[in-house]
């Protein structure tokens, strides 16, 4: 599995009876991610993944599992492994009488990702139904002004509440993609607009986002 483009992202995968030792680790090195860090891991196989997730760790010794990681804790190992926890760098190494290391890195796992059992969606929150907007006046949302301006497709990030979207709405934008962390936002978002953003920006792959004209950040 290969890194993707942005910012680093990875995953450890061990059998469930190193989980434990490997959350502990990686919480004292500050490199464990936020949320969701433990997910089942089956690579390329669909009914192992469902299989695993039906267990829990204490249960299932044996089934694998991918311990998430922080991007600085991916930076770390794609430049090296600089900074890795000892405890984490014993278990990469082979043991004798054992045909493989305790642990392994996957660069580019997210938790999102097919091999740990979420997969993508086949199509955005918002593409079944109509981009509800807020209409300006003399401008329908998601079409041209009565001014003459051209329709034009947007994708915002950290899109809070949607701040962004009420301006360009009223400009002839169609918004094609957002995503919002924040879980109060993302509620305030979809009652005013009749979409629900993505989360994790992390968790979102290029492909996920598509084409666009314009692309906003609501950085803090």
């Amino acid at each position: 599995m290969c890194a993707t483009e942005g910012l680093p992202v990875g995953a450890f995968v061990a059998h469930g009876r190193h989980v434990d030792a490997l959350r502990r680790a990686l919480r004292k090195a500050a490199w464990l991610k936020a949320g969701i860090n433990v997910t089942p891991f089956a690579e390329g196989d669909a009914t192992g993944v469902e299989a695993a997730a039906s267990l829990p760790d204490a249960d299932a010794p044996s089934v694998l599992r991918a311990v998430h990681v922080t991007p600085l804790g991916a930076a770390a190992m794609a430049a090296g492994g600089a900074g890795l926890p000892t405890a984490i760098e014993g278990l990469l190494k082979q043991q004798p009488g054992e045909s493989t290391a305790a642990v392994r890195w996957v660069p580019g796992l997210r938790v999102r990702s097919a091999a740990c059992g979420f997969g993508r969606p086949a199509t955005r929150p918002w593409a079944a139904v109509e981009v509800v907007g807020v209409a300006s006046e003399g401008c329908e949302s998601g079409g041209s002004s009565g001014s003459g301006q051209q329709p034009f497709t947007y994708s915002e990030l950290f899109a809070g509440i949607g701040g962004f979207r009420v301006a360009l709405d009223s400009l002839g934008g169609r918004c094609v993609f957002a995503s919002e962390l924040d879980e109060s936002a993302q509620k305030v978002y979809h009652k005013n607009f009749g979409d629900c953003p993505f989360g994790d920006i992390l968790e979102i792959g290029t492909e996920e986002i598509g084409s666009h004209d314009v692309l906003t950040g609501g950085f803090p």
